[in-house]
Formats: structure tokens, C-alpha cells, sequence
């Protein structure tokens, strides 16, 4: 009898140690560079039992890791494009790190390489497009900006970056942020010359990461990962400029690498409308109280105006492996900016069309401070946390000069002769924390999510009326805190099945105070008006559960997500009057999302799902804003959320034999409820309030919901290689549709906006002698609407653009860029055909060229121009500004560059 027992108790622990959960963990390289290989699929196939087999994926770094094998003997395989695979048996008794595994490159790619010269410039890894920097030839002068604009579906512009049509939100530097969020500052910094490949992909959220759970929250975000040998060593630029008509540019910018230690630091001043960093507003100033009312343009960002500009910058990170992970940044600019514009605007009235014409003279200042930051932190192997916070400081002033007169069927309904000033500042700071703890039973886990936002702003605002001497004083205080908790457990089923239960509670305290003072003789003190100010308190709780159930396969992964959200919204008005409402809004948001490879080149990636939108505390808070005195508003207390369905669909594809790729995106979106405005145009003087009074031919607007909102784009990108030319083509075609639903004068109107746009991109891949871009771009577009059809009109742009650098003989350097604009709008004085020609000739000079001189001319022809367009369901608009004339500038470059090579 104790025999048997002591037999059965050795087969208990030998099946208990059986069961036990091994890791498996190793690196993926290059064999020739030691660079890690992203993407690999690494197959652990279990020989007697083929149910019990595992599978990962390399990650940026070619690390991989697999938690959940068990005792017993494998084939492991790696296999990835480009490379011979890699099988080996191996037996797993115990967690085991394999550590580095180098692949060889596929012989049929090597005699394809040398046969016809080519490197692929593009793959498709798993859910990352790959770019691989050496197919894409730059000067020895190329910034990342400059590398990436070659790319196929890849857009640099002064707004932002677009790949395949979609917005990048960060950009990496070998997998750490770099410059908080901005793409556009980090690649205007690194050089192209440190590249080795860039990654476009989908990043997970920080509790998907963890969990390696796909919750369906990602961030769009390129990755630069930079050549070995550059990651140890000292790089930068410094540029300094002098020209006519009082025109200077002094840039510079050093990085110190060592390894994990990355520390830069950079700074620029100039005028000449040079910005290296995306703007940041969070004091309303280019949304609120007179700037949100106020015909400024819209449609297409183009540059207006003269900016002087001063900034700096300092970036760091580092890391402990396995231990802690750093990455900050301090970010400093003040912008200037002097602007003249012209402006028309129609529109619509139920039986004809009035006109508003206006000329503003301006100048503002605007500084801003940013910080951001995010620590990684690992306890142990069990429990981990994450903490982001960020800071941003704004400060904003600001003087308006305008003239304006409104006109119907040729008769003067009204006009406006004012002065406007403003002192706008502004805080706003983010904390985010997640505690991350991991069970011992594999795939279990548990998370806790504190998010807290503090955003106060104070603005003072004076409207002098030049007619009459009257002056108005606005002071506004507005605060929003919001905070954020979310508790998240997440359960394994099965081998490849997670279930995920969920809780948020949040709720968000905002205040907003106006008082509107007036004096009505120059002089006078400034007297309050009840009428035109207001005290407004509201609070939005939001309790939303949720369950979601994953499943991850070898070439597949689903997500289906059901949550319940429950929101109060409690608004009371404190002044003049005492009025308190309270709204309740219960709704059902499921979201579905997966992932499919369709074989070995080609992944499909498709989401719905749906979002509320609350409206404002400026759009809640029911005071007349006179503060343009032809465009009046107010807010509207009985505002509801708006509910969005929104259906997107991403297509990949890659031929690597043939160096040719395709990419098609589709995004359609209906919101119901959607928040949008009522305008009303005196057809006489109308009384406001007290004694404010809206003149024939005035306007004012309030928000309102209406159902029936429509979106819809479609982008299809595909890049070929024309390997006997040298040239890498790309080609992008997109097709959108907006229904915008409005009212006008008790009417309704559908705006529908059609538009067609078309792109193709000729880059030079032949010699770092020979750089250049050739583009063409067109886009038509067609405004209806069904209050007024014989008022549907359309706008047309094309564009042609070309960039040439040639290194000539003796270390002389030709450059040249050109923008040829054709433009067809919406009146027929503002068609308009115009080139901007800039070119430069440089010497090069000091020990590798270091160092260069050169004579630049901006504007060769004299025609540069701005033009921007606004389309609204209640009027159109056109707007010109005043740019950067003809100057000459001579300047001194110098490139600094000491790497240490790696032996």
C-alpha cells in the first residue's frame, strides 16, 4: 500500500512539473550586420503533439519571447522575408534563454541584388511596413524629413506627417521616443546619414504591450532605427544666415549617443517663416471667443503671415534592461507672427446670398513651454508600472486690426471698424500611472489605471469699437479637471484566448467665468454688463464596464468588445441667474477588430467601433459673445452627446521580388446627434439683449445636434521601382465625401463636399550626387448645399513640386526646390497661378566637408502667394494672406560627426 501511494505521488508531481509553464526567449539577427531582425516568426513545434506547438513574433529589436511552452521536445523554427530559415531541435526542461540566433540571407534576394543592383526598399513585416534606408539615395546634407519624403506613401509637410494617408502621432528613435510627440521636430533633427531602416506600424497601447492583449487602442508611429555603428558618438548641425531686407537664420542642434544614452539638444531663431515643431494651443486662442467666430481661412493649411521664431529643445533617455526605462523632453519656442489678409465670404440665405468682405491687419506673440516624459519601471518579474507625465505652459498676445462691411444684391447692410487686443495664458498638466501585476498562472493579470488632467486658462480681451468709442472688456477664467480611473483583469481561456473585464470611472469638473465690462466714451471706467456675462459650473460622470474576448492565432487575431456607458451631465449657471440642469445619457459601444495575414505578403486589418462626444463648457454656456460685432454667438445648456459609428479597413500588400507594394485604407464614419450650428441673419436690426443690437445683415450662431453626419475617405497608395532609371515611383489616388447637416435661418442645409485627389511621386535613387523629387498633385473639390443649390460651386488646386541637389566638381553644390501652384476657387478674383523658385549654390570645404558656404535666393520670380478656403454648411469663404517676399541670404553651415565604431 505505501508503495502504491509513493508511486502515485511521483506521477502527481511528475505530471505537476509537466504542466509547469516554461519560458523561451532568444534574439533574432542579422548573421553579415548583427542587427536585429524585426518581424521573424518564430514557430516552436511541439513533436509528439503538434495542439501543444507555440508561436512569437520579433519585436524591434529581434528579441522574442514565448512564456507558455512545457516540458518536451521541439522543432523550433525561424522563418522571415529575405532570409534562409533557421530549424534546430531542442529540448525544454526549464526556462531557457537561447540567446543569439543569426539568420543568412536568402542566396536567390543575394543573386538578385547583385545581378541588378537593387536593395528592397520596401517589405511588409507582419503589421509593419519597412523601409529600408539604403534603396532610397539622399545627399550627404538629408535629414530623416528628407529620407522619409522619399518613401512610398509617405507626406512631410509643415503641418505634419503622413503615411498612407493616415496622421503619424510619434515618431521612435530606435524604439524611444523621441521629443515627446512630435514628429515633425524629431525628423528635422536626425540626420539621414545615421539610417538604417524605418518602421511604420500600429503601436499597441501601453496595457496591450504589457498584457499582449489587443484592447484596439494604437498610436500610428514611425520608428527610426539607426545603423550600429552611429549609436555611439557625437552628431549635429550648426547653421547660421544673414540676408537682405533684414532676414537671419541661426539653427543648431548636437546629439550625444552612447548606446542607451541618448541626450540631444537643439535650438533655432530666424524670420523667415523656418518652424522645425508642431504648434500648441491650449488657451482657445485659435478656437474661442473671437478667434472661433472670425473669418480666418480654412480648408488646406498653407503658411500665412511673417513668423519670427525662437525655440529650444533638450531631449534624454536611457535605460537599465530588465530594470527601469527613461525617456524626457523640454521643449521652448516663441513665435511672432505679423499677418495682413483679405477676405470674402458667402452666405446663404434662404432666398439669395449676402456678401462679407474684410481686410485684418494683425500681430500676436505666442511662447510655449512643453514637458513630457515617461518612466518605465520593473519591480520585479510580477509587478511592473508606467508613469507619463507632461506639462505644457502657453502665454499669448495679441492685436487686431479690422475692417469689414457686409453687402446684399450690391446695397451696404452693415460695416465694422475695430480694434482688437488680447492677454491669453494658459496651464495644462497630465499624470498618468499604470500598475501592472502579473499572476502566476500564465496570461492572467491584473492592471490599475490612474489618469488625472488639470487645464486652467485666463484671457483678457478689449474690443474697441473705432465708430463709436466704445470699448468692451472680456475677462474669461476657465478650468477643466478631469480625472480618470480604470480597473482592467484579464483572464486566459484556452491556449490563444484572453477575456477581458473592465471598469472606468471618470468625471471631469469644468468652470468657466466671463464678465463683460463696457465704458461707451474714451475715458470712462469700464462698468459691468449682467447681460453679457455669465458664471457657469458643469460636471460630466462617466461609469463605463466593459468585457472583451481576444483571440490570437499564428496569422490571425480578433477582438470583440462590449461596454455599457453610463454619464451624468450636471450644468448649473451661477450668474446673472441662478438655472441648473441635469441630463443622463445611456449607450451601448461595441467595437470588433481584427487582424488576418492573406498569405505571405498581403494583411488585412479591419475595426468598428463606436465613441460619444461631449460637447464644450464655450458650447454649453448660454452669454452672447459680441466679441466680433458682426458675428455674434451663443451657447446652447440643452446640448446632448453626440454618438459616433465608425467603420475602418486597411489592406497591405508587398511584392518583394518585384519591389512593388500596395496600400488601401478606407475609413467611413455617422455620427447621429452630431453638434453643429444654427445661424441667423438679421434681415434688420435685431435686438440681442439689453441694449446690444445684431445690425441687418449681422449674424449669430448657437450650437445644436442634428442627426446625419457622414464621413468617408478612401486612399489607395502603390510604389514601384524603375530599376533601369534608378527611380522609385509612388503613386497615391483618394476620394472622400463630408455631409454636414446645418441650419440656416430656420432652414435646413446639407452641405456635401465632394473630393477627388490625386498624387504621384518620381525619387531619384542614384547617387548621393544626384538627389531629386519630382511631384504632381491635383485635387478637385465640390461644395452643394440644399438650402441654396444655384450657390454649389467648386475649387481646384494643382500642384507640381521639384527638389534638386547636385554635388558638382570641387566640392560645389547646386540646390533647387520649386511649388507651382494653379489654383481655381470659389470667386473668380482669387484664381490665381503662381511659382515659388528658390535656389542656392554652396562650396564645401574643411576636412570632409565639414564645413559649407552658400548664397541662397527665396522666391526667384517674386510670386509667392497664400490662399486658404473655408466650407461650412451655412457659408464659403476665401481668405489671402500676406507672405514672405523675395530675399537673399548668405550663410555658413557646418557638420559635426564623430562616431565610435564598434569592434
Amino acid at each position: 500500500m505505501k508503495k502504491l501511494l509513493l508511486f502515485l505521488l511521483g506521477s502527481l508531481l511528475v505530471q505537476a512539473a509537466n504542466a509547469q509553464s516554461i519560458k523561451f526567449n532568444g534574439k533574432v539577427v542579422d548573421k553579415t550586420t548583427k542587427e536585429g531582425v524585426v518581424g521573424a516568426n518564430i514557430l516552436l513545434i511541439n513533436i509528439k503533439d503538434s495542439t501543444a506547438s507555440r508561436f512569437a513574433i520579433s519585436d524591434v529589436n529581434g528579441e522574442f519571447l514565448i512564456p507558455d511552452a512545457s516540458r518536451a521536445f521541439y522543432r523550433l523554427k525561424i522563418q522571415t522575408v529575405n532570409y534562409k530559415p533557421h530549424t534546430q531541435i531542442i529540448r525544454l526542461t526549464q526556462d531557457v534563454s537561447i540567446g543569439v540566433i543569426g539568420l543568412e540571407e536568402d542566396t536567390k534576394i543575394l543573386k538578385e541584388v547583385e545581378i541588378t543592383g537593387q536593395v528592397i526598399p520596401v517589405e511588409q513585416k507582419g503589421d509593419t511596413t519597412l523601409y529600408r534606408a539604403d534603396a532610397f539615395a539622399t545627399n550627404p546634407d538629408a535629414s530623416v524629413a528628407d529620407l522619409v519624403s522619399k518613401m512610398p506613401g509617405i507626406t512631410v509637410s509643415d503641418t505634419g506627417v503622413e503615411a498612407n494617408g493616415e496622421s503619424v502621432q510619434q515618431v521612435l528613435l530606435d524604439g524611444k521616443r523621441f521629443f515627446g510627440q512630435d514628429p515633425l521636430l524629431a525628423l528635422n533633427t536626425i540626420p539621414a546619414e545615421v539610417v538604417n531602416q524605418v518602421e511604420v506600424f500600429d503601436q499597441q497601447s501601453e496595457r496591450s504591450q504589457f498584457t499582449g492583449f489587443d484592447d484596439g487602442n494604437t498610436t500610428k508611429t514611425m520608428n527610426v532605427v539607426t545603423k550600429e555603428d552611429k549609436r555611439s558618438g557625437q552628431f549635429g548641425k550648426f547653421y547660421s544666415g544673414i540676408g537682405t531686407d533684414s532676414r537671419y537664420l541661426l539653427e543648431g542642434n548636437i546629439n550625444d549617443f552612447k548606446n542607451d544614452r541618448q541626450l540631444s539638444v537643439l535650438g533655432m531663431s530666424n524670420n523667415i517663416n523656418k518652424k522645425n515643431f508642431s504648434d500648441s494651443d491650449i488657451t482657445g486662442v485659435r478656437s474661442g471667443r473671437r478667434g472661433g467666430n472670425r473669418f480666418l481661412g480654412g480648408g488646406a493649411e498653407v503658411p500665412i503671415g511673417i513668423t519670427q521664431t525662437e525655440s529650444f529643445g533638450l531631449n534624454y533617455s536611457n535605460q537599465k534592461k530588465d530594470k527601469w526605462k527613461l525617456e524626457s523632453s523640454y521643449f521652448y519656442d516663441r513665435a511672432e507672427l505679423d499677418n495682413e489678409t483679405d477676405s470674402d465670404r458667402e452666405t446663404f440665405l434662404g432666398q439669395g446670398s449676402q456678401f462679407y468682405t474684410e481686410n485684418s491687419v494683425s500681430n500676436s506673440v505666442n511662447k510655449n513651454h512643453r514637458f513630457n516624459a515617461r518612466l518605465e519601471y520593473n519591480f520585479d518579474e510580477q509587478n511592473s508600472m508606467v508613469f507619463t507625465p507632461s506639462a505644457t505652459i502657453q502665454d499669448n498676445e495679441s492685436l487686431d486690426i479690422t475692417n469689414g462691411q457686409t453687402t446684399l444684391g450690391g446695397q451696404l447692410l452693415n460695416q465694422t471698424q475695430n480694434n482688437y487686443s488680447g492677454d491669453n495664458s494658459g496651464v495644462r498638466l497630465n499624470g498618468d500611472l499604470l500598475f501592472r501585476h502579473k499572476f502566476e498562472k500564465l496570461g492572467r493579470s491584473l492592471l490599475f489605471n490612474v489618469r488625472s488632467t488639470i487645464s486652467d486658462s485666463d484671457r483678457e480681451n478689449t474690443f474697441q469699437d473705432l465708430a463709436s468709442d466704445s470699448s468692451f472688456l472680456y475677462l474669461s477664467e476657465i478650468d477643466n479637471h478631469t480625472y480618470r480611473s480604470e480597473l482592467t483583469y484579464i483572464e486566459p481561456v484556452g491556449s490563444s484566448s484572453q477575456l477581458q473585464f473592465s471598469y472606468v470611472l471618470e468625471q471631469s469638473d469644468r468652470t468657466s467665468d466671463i464678465i463683460t465690462l463696457e465704458t461707451t466714451a474714451v475715458g470712462d471706467e469700464f462698468q459691468e454688463r449682467e447681460d453679457l456675462s455669465n458664471r457657469f459650473n458643469s460636471t460630466l460622470t462617466v461609469h463605463r464596464p466593459s468585457v472583451n474576448l481576444g483571440k490570437r492565432t499564428f496569422s490571425q487575431f480578433y477582438s470583440v468588445e462590449l461596454a455599457l456607458q453610463y454619464a451624468t451631465l450636471d450644468n448649473e449657471q451661477v450668474f446673472p441667474t441662478l438655472d441648473k440642469t441635469s441630463n443622463s445619457f445611456v449607450k451601448l459601444l461595441p467595437s470588433v477588430s481584427t487582424r488576418m495575414q492573406l498569405g505571405d505578403n498581403t494583411n488585412l486589418f479591419v475595426r468598428y467601433n463606436t465613441q460619444v462626444g461631449t460637447p464644450s463648457s464655450n458650447q454649453l454656456q448660454q452669454v452672447v459673445d459680441n466679441s466680433n460685432p458682426l458675428f455674434y454667438s451663443v451657447g446652447n445648456a440643452d446640448l446632448e452627446q453626440s454618438y459616433t459609428h465608425q467603420l475602418f479597413a486597411r489592406l497591405r500588400r508587398t511584392n518583394v521580388d518585384k519591389n512593388r507594394s500596395l496600400s488601401n485604407f478606407i475609413r467611413i464614419s455617422n455620427t447621429s446627434d452630431f453638434i453643429t450650428n444654427a445661424t441667423f441673419t438679421a434681415s434688420s436690426d435685431s435686438v440681442i439683449t439689453g441694449d446690444i443690437v445684431l445690425p441687418r445683415g449681422g449674424q449669430i450662431s448657437q450650437p445644436l445636434n442634428i442627426d446625419g453626419y457622414w464621413n468617408l475617405q478612401n486612399n489607395t497608395t502603390y510604389s514601384f521601382v524603375i530599376a533601369p532609371l534608378k527611380l522609385n515611383m509612388s503613386a497615391d489616388i483618394g476620394v472622400g465625401f463630408i455631409r454636414s447637416p446645418g441650419i440656416v435661418n430656420g432652414l435646413e442645409n446639407i452641405s456635401e463636399t465632394y473630393n477627388g485627389n490625386a498624387r504621384l511621386v518620381m525619387a531619384s535613387n542614384i547617387s548621393q550626387n544626384v538627389d531629386f523629387n519630382l511631384s504632381y498633385g491635383t485635387s478637385l473639390n465640390r461644395v452643394e448645399n440644399t438650402v441654396r443649390s444655384n450657390s454649389n460651386n467648386r475649387y481646384t488646386t494643382q500642384t507640381i513640386s521639384g527638389k534638386l541637389n547636385l554635388i558638382l566638381f570641387k566640392g560645389f553644390v547646386f540646390r533647387s526646390d520649386i511649388n507651382y501652384q494653379i489654383y481655381r476657387g470659389i470667386s473668380e478674383e482669387f484664381d490665381t497661378d503662381y511659382a515659388l523658385w528658390n535656389a542656392s549654390v554652396a562650396k564645401k570645404f574643411l576636412k570632409n566637408d565639414r564645413g559649407e558656404l552658400t548664397i541662397r535666393v527665396f522666391d526667384i520670380l517674386g510670386q509667392n502667394q497664400s490662399i486658404t478656403q473655408q466650407v461650412t454648411s451655412a457659408y464659403l469663404g476665401e481668405t489671402r494672406s500676406l507672405v514672405l517676399e523675395q530675399y537673399w541670404m548668405f550663410s555658413f553651415t557646418y557638420q559635426l560627426r564623430r562616431f565610435k565604431t564598434n569592434s
